[in-house]
């Protein structure tokens, strides 16, 4: 993949959030910097200790730290003071030179430069449009910069990184991106979330998120689907390639790792290796409408977690496996004659028919029978045809079918109920553990041993 194909090139003209006199402003600051790797950080409500973490990081070569400043348009006016101190305070600790209004350069360590981009200023001259809020836009414009620093030949490695400023990165994470990757379009790195000494409610509430994830991707993984990795954006590594391909990070509010992973997915392999591992806080937060920080923050404010906290009914990735064992079927067969097959290993077996009647109809209503007209009438083998209905029922679609079950025959059970069917060996994914399962935070560790089981994997189409 050359940082001077079709696909590279047609971004930076097209999609990118910066200005052509904005690219050259950078281009002509940095052209002695030679980079191996890029690191990509959205900034808002922080404080600056996480560069001094990663400048003690070991690295095979210099790394360019791209912070983007952003201010959501729902924050309150403290968290924009807040912001604006940090701002002020890596100016001054760096001694930045000042490249247009709005980006700054400067020197943390030897082996770290960091370019800092503001766009909470009114009309930023960096940006080919109006500004967005939120962390997908402020993503979208630290990868647009690293794309084009890579396309001029400035960033050595392809393999861009996107964390957070909350995560908390070990020794090999500026090293990994020199590995040799293939069909590859984004990695997804192993993660746990930070348990907080000083207040065991946080810690606990953390864990019901943290093991909610990892239900979800092991589920899927026995599902054998090929959406089955996490989307948080602390843990990826997109390849430059790919991002240009995909049109780089949709402008969301929050979710925009989700959605960018779902394209990446279409045209690459996810990549979810065993090292390095990643510790992120478990702070609540309201930094984005929905994520981690929001959902630590309402997990918290509830006055019994075994009970008001709901999970998925493990019978509907029973149901997705069903589906996605009936895609290569419906090529040579009517989708009447396939609907009649029965599912198995059902928690509620005796609601079979019910259920299984459920599903069709959910996939009904989310347009199954068009996406069958068309991959019918796009392919000339069985391998084609399920390729086609893989594209159409992606990640999101995935997602959607579970919503869809949850509202009309499989509503969520509470994490009581939950905890109760898998010490009872009734959900097939998850093996229970021997030893004592009585907090969310032991749950927690366990399910992240049997997610650690399952790696390295490969997600994706190809």
């Amino acid at each position: 993949m050359s940082p001077n194909s079709k696909a590279v090139t047609k971004y930076i003209k097209g999609y990118s959030s910066l200005s052509l006199a904005a690219y050259q402003q950078l281009g002509d600051t940095l052209s002695a910097q030679r980079y191996q790797q890029a690191v990509v950080i959205p900034v808002f409500n922080e404080t600056p200790e996480f560069i001094d973490r990663l400048q003690k990081l070991p690295a095979t070569g210099k790394t360019l730290l791209i912070l983007v400043v952003n201010c959501p348009a729902y924050s309150d006016p403290a968290a924009r003071t807040h912001t604006q101190f940090f701002i002020n305070h890596l100016h001054q600790q760096l001694t930045t030179q000042r490249i247009f209004k709005g980006a700054a350069f400067g020197q943390a360590h030897s082996m770290l430069d960091v370019l800092l981009l503001d766009i909470t200023i009114p009309t930023p001259p960096l940006l080919n449009s109006a500004i967005k809020s939120g962390v997908g836009f402020a993503r979208k414009v630290g990868m647009d910069v690293s794309l084009h620093l890579w396309h001029q030949g400035m960033i050595t490695s392809p393999w861009i990184y996107n964390t957070d400023a909350d995560a908390f990165w070990t020794s090999q994470y500026l090293t990994f991106s020199k590995q040799t990757f293939t069909s590859e379009g984004a990695i997804v790195l192993p993660f746990s979330h930070q348990q907080t000494e000083h207040s065991p409610l946080l810690s606990e509430a953390a864990a019901c998120y943290d093991a909610s994830l990892r239900y979800y991707v092991l589920g899927l993984r026995w599902a054998k689907s090929p959406w089955a990795y996490h989307t948080i954006g602390s843990t990826l590594l997109i390849h430059a390639e790919s991002y240009a391909q995909t049109r780089g990070f949709p402008v969301r509010e929050a979710g925009e790792d989700f959605y960018l992973l779902n394209k990446v997915a279409k045209t690459g392999r996810i990549y979810c290796p065993q090292e390095p591992h990643l510790q992120l806080s478990d702070r609540a937060s309201n930094r984005v409408p929905f994520g981690t920080g929001p959902a630590v923050r309402n997990i918290a404010n509830q006055t019994n977690n075994e009970q008001q906290f709901l999970l998925y009914h493990p019978d509907c990735f029973t149901l997705l496996k069903h589906w996605h064992c009936m895609i290569p079927a419906l090529f040579n067969n009517e989708l009447s004659a396939v609907r009649s097959n029965p599912v198995k290993t059902l928690i509620n077996n005796p609601q079979e028919i019910i259920f299984r009647d459920y599903l069709w109809q959910g996939l009904s209503a989310l347009g199954l029978n068009k996406a069958l007209l068309h991959a019918k009438k796009q392919s000339k083998s069985t391998a084609q045809f399920s390729q086609h209905l893989w594209q159409w029922f992606d990640g999101f679609r995935t997602l959607k079918l579970i919503h869809w079950l949850r509202e009309h025959c499989l509503a969520s059970i509470s994490y009581q109920q939950w905890k109760s069917c898998f010490q009872q060996q009734q959900i097939p994914f998850l093996n229970a553990a021997s030893s004592d399962l009585s907090s969310p935070v032991d749950v927690c560790r366990h399910l992240q041993q049997l997610e650690n089981s399952t790696l390295p994997f490969k997600g994706g189409l190809l």
